[in-house]
């Protein structure tokens, strides 16, 4: 780095941050446990579902999802928002967006137009309390 950068940003790039790096791991933690939970009981839309028949696990899971779904991705917004002006300084405005761009939007149009309509066509296809009958048998 230049010696006449900002000292704003001179902070950030010497030394790494990693109680950040744990919050980080801590989130996905909870990305996870959220996802299983609303697979085994709790409300909410997912790919696959197996309920639990217990009330007691459908509480403390729906308990948990509630929790979990008012704070984690505010919190991995937040957490990501933090490098944004000293990335923004570093690479200028063009070069920021098409980098954007290319991190967010090649996922985004991959799950849209491939991931998303396999996952929904099995889901048809494979899962049976999803399947409609049009006429009966």
């Amino acid at each position: 780095m230049p010696t006449d950068a900002p000292s704003s940003l001179t902070w950030r790039t010497q030394s790494k941050i990693h109680y950040l790096d744990y919050d980080k791991i801590l989130l996905t933690a909870l990305v996870i446990l959220h996802h299983v939970s609303i697979t085994y009981g709790a409300p909410g839309g997912w790919y696959y579902k197996q309920p639990t028949t217990d009330a007691m696990a459908k509480i403390g899971l729906t308990l948990l999802v509630a929790t979990n779904q008012s704070f984690f991705m505010g919190l991995f917004f937040l957490l990501s928002s933090y490098f944004i002006e000293p990335s923004y300084q570093r690479k200028g405005a063009q070069k920021f967006v098409l980098d954007r761009l290319k991190r967010l939007g090649i996922p985004l149009v991959f799950y849209s137009l491939v991931l998303s309509p396999v996952m929904n066509f099995l889901v048809y296809r494979y899962g049976h309390h999803h399947q409609v009958r049009f006429f009966s048998s």
